[in-house]
């Protein structure tokens, strides 16, 4: 935890009075936020009704237009007899009024008996070979058979892309059939989903139809006895007429649709979706031409301007940003005061730290001292031990040299007088003997060192361990029978075979046996046997009843020239170097040694042989 953290912990009410204008100021700029939107909703929805019923106006207006537009142009056909020319010229005055024709035409009936004569007068026009044809769902275009009556598209604007209309018999044609057929039963104007248009449920392409009876002068009522002599029909897209009247960047969207067509169904559900994607929205029924219709208006994406968001944000920003003006000045004058009280807190901390550094240093120093004391009493204890062996081995080596110049001498004075061999061979064999000693030591130093080099090449083999134990048993037998010390050896399984350096192992068993009739009283017994361990190991263990070796000594003898002193009548005057050199064979075979004693009861040394030393009998075999 920081020191400027734990100070504000431990002055939390001086900032009260900044988080306290905190919530005041956010409190006070949310509450703008909210009635100011809600101001400008309330201008927005008001702007909305004012467009909405505006351009649906228009809009109606405008289909009303399109639809008397038609019922001029039958009005104008019925007139007179009417050339191709005289409709397209009075149709291309119309239309650019009317942008929701997509084409309008006109469609008379005409009977089988006059269709050679009808079919004449496209020739004379100038349309040659054209006949009155139908639309086969298979073939296309092909010349319309023999019925009643015909319906053909004669006349047609604009012409360049409806031309393939003319001629064509709208009596075969589905969209067109039904809605001439109603127009003429009802004897009126019938609009109609064009059925092979868009399927879209709203915006859809009309055709509007009003029929001409013979003997109508196009503005009366037509007589609904008098023969059907034609059709004026215009095809309506409502999508392009709503486009002409919404102006660019209109800040409402409108849809228009049927209100009684046989799908309004799926047409009201529609209409329910498209107003739910809008801010606001209305809907209204009309009538024009005995067809009901539906106008739905609703706010375009774009027409939400930004300032009804944007002001009251403006409002909010503003109380924030004076909030924080206050809160800062607040802060500034809570920090000043706390700056004084952490350049005193971090004075203090640097003078404890000092105090830290100095108390550390102390301990160093106390702790070097220390080491210091007890390298000295560790260089003392090795002095010591280096002068006990020095004097151990000027008595060892001094006593078989001795005993080889007095034994010499002797026999020299022997021989000068001529005295017998017996006496001679007793001398020279006591000479043999103390030089053997004598080597025996030197070889037992000069083993050591070359192990504390750790530089001895192993002699790694297979070996078992039956006989490696009957080996080392047999090399003290006769130590142990001259100390009066039963001697036991044993090995559970004949067939256990190790990988290790035999000479090391079996010098090291030895120094193990040695050490252990050393130190037993006659009558004692010492035993050196293997054994398999729980984890897979093997130990060689070298267990006495000897008299034990103290506690606080056990860490002290794998240490070159330590022995410990003894009152046994057979105790051997040794060196001090038979553990320290178990203790590093041990190490460089990798082999654990462990020493367990009680004194007065005995002692028990284990040699452990790790798992990857172990042979597989059965892959040896």
């Amino acid at each position: 935890m920081s020191t400027q953290f734990r100070i504000w912990l431990g002055r939390q009410s001086e900032f009260a009075p900044i988080a306290l204008v905190w919530a005041l100021g956010t409190a006070i700029a949310a509450a703008l936020f909210v009635f100011s939107h809600a101001h400008y909703q309330n201008v927005q929805r008001e702007r909305f009704q004012r467009d909405a019923i505006y351009y649906s106006t228009i809009v109606t207006e405008t289909l009303e237009r399109h639809v008397n537009s038609l019922k001029s142009l039958r009005a104008f056909v019925a007139s007179r007899d009417v050339t191709r020319w005289e409709f397209s010229s009075f149709a291309a005055q119309t239309l650019p009024n009317n942008h929701g024709f997509k084409a309008v035409f006109w469609v008379p009936e005409v009977p089988h008996s006059a269709r050679k004569a009808y079919e004449a007068n496209f020739q004379r026009d100038g349309l040659y070979g054209l006949r009155i044809r139908q639309v086969d769902p298979v073939k296309g275009y092909e010349i319309a058979g023999t019925r009643p009556f015909y319906l053909p598209v004669t006349y047609v604007d604009p012409l360049e892309s409806n031309q393939d209309l003319i001629g064509l018999d709208l009596a075969t044609d589905p969209d067109y059939r039904d809605l001439l057929a109603l127009a003429a039963r009802t004897n009126s104007a019938v609009m109609a989903p064009l059925k092979s248009a868009s399927r879209q449920p709203a915006n859809k392409t009309l055709l509007v139809t009003f029929p001409l009876r013979a003997g109508q002068d196009g503005a009366a009522e037509p007589d609904a006895h008098a023969p059907i002599k034609g059709y004026a029909v215009g095809i309506l897209d409502l999508n392009e007429l709503v486009a002409g009247v919404l102006p660019k960047g209109s800040p409402i969207d409108l849809i228009v649709s049927e209100a009684d067509a046989p799908a309004s169904g799926s047409q009201a559900a529609y209409i329910d979706t498209w107003l739910q994607h809008s801010s606001f929205s209305q809907a209204r029924d009309f009538s024009i031409a005995n067809q009901k219709f539906v106008v739905a208006a609703r706010s375009s994406a774009g027409s939400e301007t930004a300032l009804g968001f944007a002001a009251p944000l403006g409002l909010a920003l503003c109380a924030l940003v004076l909030t924080g003006l206050l809160a800062q000045h607040l802060y500034n004058s809570t920090m000043y005061n706390i700056a004084v009280e952490r350049a005193v807190v971090a004075r203090t901390a640097e003078l404890n730290s000092a105090n830290a550094a100095l108390r550390e240093e102390v301990a160093l120093r106390s702790q070097a001292e220390t080491r210091l004391r007890i390298a000295k009493e560790k260089t003392e204890a090795a002095n010591r031990a280096k002068s006990e062996f020095l004097t151990a081995m000027s008595h060892r080596l001094r006593t078989p040299l001795n005993d080889i110049i007095g034994l010499s001498e002797t026999m020299i004075q022997e021989v000068e007088a001529g005295n017998g061999a017996v006496r001679i061979r007793r001398y020279v064999e006591d000479v043999n003997s103390s030089g053997l000693t004598l080597l025996q030591l030197v070889n037992e130093l000069l083993g050591l060192s070359q192990l504390d080099a750790e530089n001895v090449p192993l002699k790694e083999e297979q070996i078992c361990v039956a006989d490696l134990i009957k080996a080392a048993a047999g090399r003290v037998k006769i130590q142990a029978k001259s100390a009066g010390v039963a001697l036991k050896s044993h090995c559970p399984d004949d067939t256990l075979s190790i990988r290790a350096d035999e000479r090391l192992l079996t010098k090291a068993l030895v120094h193990l046996l040695s050490n252990a009739i050393q130190f037993t009283p006659g009558g004692g017994e010492a035993e050196l046997f293997a054994q398999t361990n729980m984890n897979g190991t093997v130990s060689f263990v070298v267990r006495d009843t000897g008299i034990g070796i103290p506690a606080d000594k056990i860490e002290h003898i794998l240490e070159p020239f330590v022995r410990l002193a003894t009152a046994l009548p057979h105790e051997h005057d040794g060196a001090g170097l038979g553990l320290p050199f178990v203790n590093r064979v041990a190490r460089l075979l990798g082999f654990r040694l462990s020493i367990e004693s009680e004194q007065g009861a005995g002692t028990r040394v284990s040699l452990t042989c790790p798992r990857e030393r172990i042979l597989d009998q059965t892959k040896a075999a």
